[in-house]
């Protein structure tokens, strides 16, 4: 039986899982913040493709003039796997998002139970060891999405008001200008959550018929990192770098943590920011990075 060497965090090894990885992290909040974090996205792109295949069997059947039962939501549902399978068997290697949707659910439960375990090692600001609750996938669908404004948008929503203000010769003008096109932009996310939200149920469905739909049960699935596609890879580490960051803002200003504790914490993140690094670098992301810019 072929062993592999799981946490060797380098470019040329095509086996290396954040799992594994993350469990063997020195600092017990870092691992923590990063299995945490990991379940939670993992939640978080399950519900996004999940909606991406909404959006798909809706334009298939706007295409075909609606539909007017459940009957041909499902029968949509199957010519879009249908023709992923297709997609699949003449080489292409883009991943779908059937199969990206059950890739992800197979390794879901693992991350949950990882974080149940890791997050109570680590105490509040008050000493009390946190707390983990895992929530059934169904939950993800229906939590109303905080849209907010980002500081990018906020920006050009200004520096636009200040434009047309100075084109309208009235720099008086720009910050009304500028609070009412803010407010517009906040009033567009909240509608749009609004409908995400409506649309919970529908997404959910997408996400059982696809579940039902696979020759393999998540059970027989794979359970390894190297295994997920590469794009869902990509993401998860480069959401574990992000976390290992914050782990480490926090406890800078953690007045509980005592100074060993903090060196631990904060070389620790920066180990494992610089190891996963190294491992987006391996040949493998550059090569779906390439085949990405050529579709």
């Amino acid at each position: 039986m072929t062993t592999f060497n799981k946490t060797l965090a380098k470019p040329t090894n095509n086996y290396f899982d954040l799992l594994y990885y993350a469990d063997d992290c020195k600092s017990a909040v870092i691992a923590a913040e990063i299995a945490s974090s990991t379940a939670w996205r993992i939640d978080n792109l399950i519900v996004q493709h999940a909606r991406g295949l909404l959006r798909y069997i809706k334009t298939e059947l706007f295409n075909t003039g609606g539909y007017d039962s459940l009957a041909e939501v499902q029968m949509a549902f199957a010519d879009a796997a249908f023709a992923e399978l297709n997609f699949h068997e003449i080489g292409k290697s883009e991943t779908g998002l059937l199969e990206m949707l059950r890739a992800l659910n197979a390794q879901r439960d693992q991350w949950h139970d990882l974080a149940a375990k890791l997050v109570p090692m680590v105490s509040d600001y008050s000493g009390t060891p946190r707390s983990y609750e895992i929530e059934d996938i169904s939950k993800a669908f229906y939590k109303e999405p905080n849209l907010r404004v980002n500081e990018m948008t906020s920006r050009r929503l200004k520096i636009r008001a200040e434009r047309m203000a100075a084109a309208l010769e009235a720099p008086e003008l720009a910050e009304e200008q500028y609070k009412r096109s803010l407010q517009r932009k906040e009033d567009d996310n909240k509608r749009i959550a609004s409908i995400l939200v409506d649309q919970a149920p529908i997404a959910e469905l997408m996400f059982k018929l696809t579940l039902r739909s696979d020759d393999d049960s998540a059970a027989l699935r794979s359970k390894d990192f190297w295994d997920l596609p590469i794009e869902a890879q990509r993401i998860l580490l480069d959401n574990a770098i992000g976390a290992a960051s914050r782990a480490d803002e926090r406890a800078a200003s953690d007045r509980s943590m005592s100074e060993m504790e903090y060196d631990l914490t904060s070389m620790t993140a920066l180990k494992v920011m610089t190891d996963l690094r190294q491992v987006m670098a391996g040949e493998r992301f550059k090569v779906a990075t390439r085949e990405a810019t050529q579709v």
